[in-house]
């Protein structure tokens, strides 16, 4: 038996590559993910160890590109490409980081290779190879978004705080654990009696939804609890948003039905690109 006590990282190797094995030979895809998590595991073990990058996790990683290129299944290719991100994520963080030098710029250097491997991939070879190659260029265009989108808008309007972009449903969530950190006696007298009546209320409304002769007239109690949670500033858009659609919809359902999602895909991600072309060119100002 291998004593984990003395090599911890090497114990971690034995573990990803009996995984990785069972999963070729079974075609697991647990054991698929159990032999990922392990292997991204002993690498970070050995980045901080060693302060290098850990190169052998790339020989790892390419049996198990391998088997996800053989197998032509979604959930191998995910699962390749975020062990492939989360190599790249360590070594950025945890060497590159720690050797002075700039682990954004080196995170999305690798994210711009995973990108442009992806796309050549994508590009040629059997369906197969070429769905391994969209997914894996999926993913570094993702990366490559996030390390060059990210501090640009962080350096213009912050994050958390007063005046800095935050979640605003988590900065919700955080106040309630605060709250109940402190026992139940700091919640208000009624606190307790409005929880039993919300709770009733939600089942109720759960149930009512399943009655196709009453689902139309029985608010949605996610609908709810959402504009609860959320701040008024976007949830008045939302409201505004559905009313219009109701209205589109009973003018001409044909085109409501083909521009809808595209037309409010389009808004959201458009907000998005506005703020992003904002904080770019208040950067280079």
């Amino acid at each position: 038996m291998y004593h984990l006590a003395d090599d911890f990282a090497a114990g971690l190797l034995l573990w990803a590559a009996a995984a990785l094995l069972a999963a070729v030979m079974t075609g697991s895809r647990g054991a698929f993910a159990v032999a990922l998590v392990a292997g991204c595991l002993w690498s970070g073990a050995r980045i901080q160890e060693l302060s290098a990058v850990h190169w052998p996790f790339v020989g790892f990683w390419l049996i198990a590109a391998l088997a996800a290129w053989g197998w032509n299944s979604a959930v191998p290719r995910h699962l390749v490409s975020l062990a492939a991100l989360t190599w790249w994520v360590s070594c950025a963080a945890d060497y590159v980081g720690t050797a002075g030098r700039n682990p954004g710029f080196t995170f999305g250097a690798g994210a711009a290779v995973l990108l442009g491997g992806g796309i050549a991939l994508a590009g040629r070879g059997t369906p197969a190879l070429r769905a391994l190659g969209q997914t894996l260029s999926n993913y570094g265009a993702l990366a490559l978004a996030v390390a060059v989108a990210y501090p640009l808008v962080r350096a213009k309007y912050g994050v958390g705080g007063d005046g800095g972009l935050s979640s605003p449903i988590s900065v919700k969530w955080a106040g309630f654990a605060e709250l109940l950190s402190k026992g139940f006696g700091a919640l208000p007298a009624s606190a307790l009696q409005a929880l039993v009546v919300a709770l009733i209320l939600g089942v109720v409304m759960t149930v009512l939804e399943g009655k196709p002769k009453l689902a139309r007239w029985v608010p949605s109690p996610t609908a709810i609890g959402l504009g609860m949670l959320i701040p008024g500033f976007a949830v008045v858009p939302i409201a505004i948003g559905a009313v219009l659609q109701a209205v589109w919809q009973k003018v001409s359902r044909g085109t409501e039905e083909v521009y809808n999602i595209p037309l409010a895909s389009g808004f959201i991600t458009g907000e998005a690109l506005v703020l992003l072309v904002l904080a770019a060119v208040a950067a280079f100002k």
